[in-house]
């Protein structure tokens, strides 16, 4: 031990004599080497060397003081400090325990310094700094060590005392608290040291200036990882507590704060501290609440167990919950402005982050148990934040923001839809289960979005049908929206919902809102409420309430120039027009005809194969009031029917000999009946894989249209001649075909009809056609008018 002694005292003889004042590198070296001593055995073995090293942990304090003694400034205190402060998180009890011992012993000495008023004014101007040195006493009021414990409280006394804190003159209250509060903490009990660091909390949080406080609660969140259990928990309540009694100050401070904690929570290795910290972010949130969930919202996605926790200590606050869901939702419905990222050529949209963070927090909060009382009466609410949430997205092309929102929707049935479904039958299986089966999941992820909605809603209306008023107030407002997506999404909603709808006031408010729709500049929009339009057959085989407005809207939108809502239209039509009755039909059906048959003109497969079945559709409305106009239409769009069994187009071809076997009967003429229903099969494999002899078909057609029909030749030629300008070269080769005949036969039943020279030079110039089965076509029908 001789050997220390020497180096201890060599080094403390330097430093009180010297002058000037030492440079701060040389200060750190002779502070590093003498805290070295910190690591000298414990003491009580043998009373020699425990008396040896109590006399080297004398001089080193000694050391010290001379430091601050020869060069007496807050600064040099403050940088004393900061070299003994890692002493204090060491894990060693006897190094934080004699770390404390040299800071008292310090302080003890500026006390006594004879400029120790003006150090002390100097430290006070520091609060920087004053923040920083209690951020590190304070944890170790909840030591292990009573001794650490202790001195500590201690340290703080001096150093409170020094301060003369806000309120305090002389020190002498806060002096005797602090002192109080010291011999408390000789109890072992972890409760009573936590009790103790609470109150102390709340004296230094009533008597620090701002910025003290501000530098001692952001400096504080390193104790949370102190490796002493107990002194981890103390740094949380330590927090809290400066909260509860100043948290309206600590608005500039949250960003910073919460992603410290959240930093910290990483880092946590106990139980009772990550609970703890978790709470602090609580009793912030009480304060701060829109600037704490903007935070954590901000955390990159996938959510972190971190966050995860939060959002679950938030979720179990009834003070709190019902905003969270509220502010969440919100997020989720108007947070979807979309940037464009540009890589290379291409462009992509990512949807502001904090809506599918949001999203991604309401996932978890639907698997609370707790919170079910809150989610139950927020079902509406919360359906429609994640269903526009998907519409929203589809629309700005985000599949990441689309792909979150329906694994959130999956965790909305798990929780609503799933217990009900186990209750059931094998014929109503479980949702979950059923979504799963037809892929329902990837529907919903993709830009068919709207499509999984029929399931859901019938799902629906069987489990919640008494939420059905609330679903649709929620979803009201966003059929108008500026959003497509989110318009779409409510549309085919409601063009579900009024399928099922028992309630006679909600069911016209659906039919109107639908129409409402029809004006929208979204093409999608307006298929999906041409959609609901179409449901309405349900309710219309009930009741002929709804029947001439959804006719009349139908009809109107059969001119849309967009194919896919003409096509809608279409469909819906064809759904609703058989649950009408005659004297709602008939006054529309010379009308519907012409509509249709300009519909049937446009260069789409689908439109021309659809409308040709809306014609066989209204077969049935021939023997009724509107018999008379049905065969007048007939007759009118004879020769369009004739030609298109021989589309190139199978769909086509085979709803054109369907509608042509559908119609016929009703020109009343068993001769022309005869020749369609034996040369016009409607067997789809036939007419799709087999061949048919067009030519001859056209024949025995001519030949009974010249003999029965004479005086509607002039209607017949006109219509004709039209389509030698069709698009499809197989039509005008077919009209070609059947005009040939038709002058053929009239010529031999000695007919002459103005038409026909006119007939004959159309087919003359059809000879210099580009297609091949047009000339040919052509060719073969002026051989048939001058040669038979």
């Amino acid at each position: 031990m001789r050997c220390w002694w020497q180096i201890v005292y060599s080094v403390w003889g330097s430093c009180v004599g010297l002058s000037p004042v030492l440079k701060q590198e040389i200060v750190v070296q002779v502070v590093k080497f003498a805290v070295k001593m910190f690591e000298l055995p414990a003491t009580g073995v043998d009373d020699d060397v425990d008396k040896a090293i109590e006399n080297i942990l004398t001089q080193v304090n000694n050391v010290l003081s001379a430091l601050l003694h020869n060069n007496a400034t807050a600064t040099t205190f403050f940088n004393l400090f900061a070299l003994l402060s890692p002493h204090l998180l060491l894990p060693t009890p006897l190094h934080r325990q004699r770390c404390l011992a040299s800071l008292h012993h310090l302080l003890s000495v500026l006390h006594t310094h004879p400029h120790a008023e003006m150090v002390w004014a100097g430290v006070r101007q520091s609060g920087t700094d004053v923040g920083k040195v209690l951020s590190k006493l304070m944890p170790r009021c909840c030591d292990v060590v009573v001794g650490v414990r202790q001195t500590a409280m201690a340290v703080i006394g001096l150093l409170v005392t020094g301060m003369r804190m806000k309120g305090e003159d002389d020190g002498v209250s806060i002096t005797s608290k602090v002192e109080e509060l010291k011999h408390i903490l000789e109890s072992n009990d972890l409760n009573v040291h936590l009790g103790v660091v609470n109150d102390l909390a709340t004296i230094v949080a009533q008597r620090v200036d701002s910025v003290v406080f501000h530098s001692l609660l952001i400096s504080l969140v390193d104790g949370l990882t102190d490796s002493v259990d107990q002194s981890a928990s103390g740094t949380c309540v330590i927090i809290n507590g400066l909260i509860q009694n100043r948290g309206q100050e600590i608005q500039e401070d949250v960003p910073t704060l919460i992603g410290l904690l959240l930093t910290a929570l990483k880092a946590i290795k106990f139980e009772m501290p990550m609970n703890g910290t978790v709470a602090i972010i609580r009793t912030i949130a009480r304060y701060h609440f829109e600037q704490v969930v903007d935070v954590l919202l901000a955390v990159p996605l996938p959510l972190n167990n971190e966050v995860i926790k939060v959002v679950q200590k938030l979720s179990r606050d009834e003070t709190l919950n019902t905003k969270l869901l509220q502010r969440l939702m919100s997020l989720m419905i108007t947070e979807n402005r979309a940037t464009n990222t540009m890589s290379g050529d291409a462009s992509t949209k990512t949807v502001h982050t904090p809506a599918m963070a949001a999203t991604a927090v309401i996932g978890e909060i639907l698997q609370i148990d707790e919170m079910s009382t809150q989610t139950d009466e927020m079902y509406s609410e919360i359906l429609a934040a994640i269903l526009l949430r998907i519409g929203a997205a589809a629309t700005d092309r985000n599949a990441s923001a689309q792909s979150g929102a329906v694994d959130t929707f999956r965790k909305f049935i798990e929780r609503f839809h799933h217990e009900k479904d186990e209750e059931k039958t094998t014929e109503h299986p479980s949702l979950v289960k059923q979504m799963d089966e037809n892929g329902s999941w990837q529907t919903l992820k993709s830009p068919d979005y709207s499509q999984m909605i029929p399931l859901f809603v019938s799902h629906f209306s069987r489990t919640h049908s008494d939420r059905m008023v609330a679903v649709f107030t929620t979803f009201l407002p966003y059929a108008s929206t500026g959003n497509e997506g989110q318009r779409i999404m409510t549309c085919a909603l409601f063009a579900e919902l009024v399928m099922y709808c028992q309630d006679v006031q909600l069911q016209h408010k659906l039919v109107q809102s639908l129409i409402a729709r029809m004006g929208d500049r979204c093409e999608a929009v307006r298929v999906m409420g041409l959609k609901g339009l179409g449901n309405l057959s349900v309710v219309l085989q009930k009741s002929g309430e709804f029947g001439s407005q959804t006719l009349s809207m139908l009809l109107s939108c059969l001119d849309d120039s967009v194919d896919s809502v003409c096509l809608q239209s279409l469909l819906s039509l064809k759904k609703v027009l058989p649950c009408l009755s005659d004297d709602v039909v008939a006054p529309a059906l010379i009308s519907i005809c012409i509509k249709l048959r300009t519909v049937f003109e446009r260069q789409n497969n689908d439109l021309r194969r659809e409308s040709l079945g809306m014609f066989e559709s209204i077969s049935h409305f021939g023997k009724g009031r509107g018999a008379g106009m049905i065969a007048e239409q007939v007759q009118g769009n004879l020769i369009s029917f004739v030609l298109h069994v021989n589309d190139e187009n199978a769909g086509v071809r085979l709803q054109a000999r369907r509608t042509l076997t559908a119609l016929i009967p009703l020109l009343e003429s068993e001769p022309l009946t005869t020749v369609v229903t034996g040369a016009v099969s409607t067997d789809e494999n036939v007419v799709i894989y087999g061949t048919f002899d067009f030519e001859s078909f056209a024949d025995s057609i001519a030949a009974v249209l010249v003999e029965h029909f004479s005086e509607q030749l002039p209607l017949h030629f006109s219509a004709i001649q039209l389509f030698f300008s069709s698009p499809w070269s197989v039509i005008r080769a077919n009209a070609a075909v059947l005009a040939g005949f038709l002058v053929s036969h009239a010529k031999k039943r000695r007919i002459n009809h103005q038409n026909f020279d006119t007939v004959c030079a159309a087919l003359t110039d059809m000879l210099r056609e580009s297609s091949a089965i047009v000339r040919r076509s052509a060719a073969f029908a002026l051989s048939s008018v001058h040669f038979d």
